[in-house]
């Protein structure tokens, strides 16, 4: 299903799956229909703030265009929060970026509240500057 939905390479799974980072799949009638990543806090040192070990930092999550409006983000959410808790992790980040209100809207359904707003090095997912709650200009979310 990667392969098949990844043919132009435009995602490059095998090159994420090569940093360490874990994916995690959802699929709809035998088809792809939303993946995302989840990178430990020794994977995310170039995040805006410390990760700690006890931390994971959700990150690029794509629901497959048709297969919007099945609120399968919040879905996945409560399933990675959820196995990652089992496994003893006590804090998810999750990111979108500020023009995003649909996934915006979609961590907020999985109980993520705003935390601050951080402005990232273009095409390069490294943190640049980190803006608290109440000085923000888009969404950065952790979970209640």
């Amino acid at each position: 299903l990667l392969v098949k939905h990844d043919e132009k390479k435009a995602v490059g799974f095998e090159g994420v799956l090569g940093r360490g980072w874990r994916l995690w799949v959802g699929t709809r009638e035998k088809r792809l229909a939303i993946f995302g990543w989840t990178r430990a806090s020794e994977r995310s040192r170039d995040f805006f703030f410390p990760i700690d070990e006890s931390s994971v930092l959700i990150w690029y999550t794509e629901t497959l265009a048709d297969q919007r409006g099945y609120g399968l983000l919040p879905l996945i959410l409560d399933y990675m929060v959820n196995t990652l808790g089992s496994e003893g992790i006590k804090r998810a980040y999750g990111t979108c970026a500020c023009y995003n209100y649909a996934s915006r809207r979609g961590l907020e359904k999985a109980n993520f509240e705003l935390i601050g707003c951080g402005f990232m090095r273009a095409g390069s997912g490294r943190g640049v500057l980190w803006l608290p709650e109440n000085q923000r200009v888009g969404p950065l979310h952790k979970l209640k």
